[in-house]
């Protein structure tokens, strides 16, 4: 049996407790504590989402240069913005129900985190508008799916070959007798055919072996040449 991811744990606990909360609050026809049943709930659902997606920004700007910063900077700034909204939207309901209890409490909350939200996505929008200029076609472009599960490496050097896959096709890293070697093998054969099949195959040992290659190829050359070109 599969162990429970930590984030799916995490969400689980919360709903139990915002299910508790929302019990103990009805019961005691307590609105305070039904809008904290509210604040738990939503905490739990979207903490485990932004967790995630912070992650996948890490991955796809994985290294520690000025451009890469600034993007990713951008993007972390895009995603407190969806989050600034989604609590903007939760506090307008937390308020309705609220003033059909007789106070107007948090009345101003909900409009205040909406505009905050929008401040912050056009902010972010602006600022990785500007860094994508200093960015590499691949990572400016993002030409992998949105939706594809990208992997993890711990290695740097990998996790910007995950990020930017069609970096493999640089005739430079194809022509390396030992890539030649592997191209006998259907899965590095995809590879090269859509690169975006690197993040279904990665387990595979095979191109285990084509991204240690490539990883000591490229750490042995320009590495700033093969991504940008």
């Amino acid at each position: 049996m599969k162990k429970i991811p930590f984030l799916s744990k995490l969400t689980l606990i919360a709903a139990l407790a915002a299910m508790a909360v929302f019990a103990v609050g009805f019961a005691l026809e307590n609105m305070v504590v039904i809008i904290l049943g509210f604040a738990v709930a939503f905490v739990g659902i979207i903490t485990p989402s932004i967790i995630t997606s912070f992650k996948k920004v890490k991955a796809r700007f994985p290294l520690d240069d000025p451009p890469q910063n600034k993007a990713r900077s951008a993007q972390y700034l895009k995603l407190s913005s969806a989050v600034a909204l989604a609590a903007g939207i939760v506090m307008f309901f937390i308020n309705l129900c609220i003033e059909n209890g007789g106070t107007q409490a948090f009345s101003y909350i909900g409009p205040a985190l909406l505009i905050v939200g929008v401040v912050m996505l056009l902010a972010g929008s602006s600022m990785y508008k500007t860094a994508s200029r200093d960015l590499p076609p691949q990572a400016a472009s993002n030409p992998v799916p949105q939706s594809a599960n990208m992997p993890y490496s711990p290695d740097p050097v990998i996790s910007r070959i995950l990020a930017n896959p069609y970096v493999l096709r640089d005739e430079r890293i194809r022509q390396l007798r030992e890539v030649q070697r592997l191209l006998q093998y259907p899965e590095i054969q995809q590879i090269f055919f859509e690169p975006a099949k690197l993040y279904e195959l990665f387990e595979q040992e095979k191109v285990g072996e084509l991204l240690n290659i490539a990883r000591d190829w490229i750490t042995q050359n320009n590495a700033d040449d093969i991504f940008g070109g």
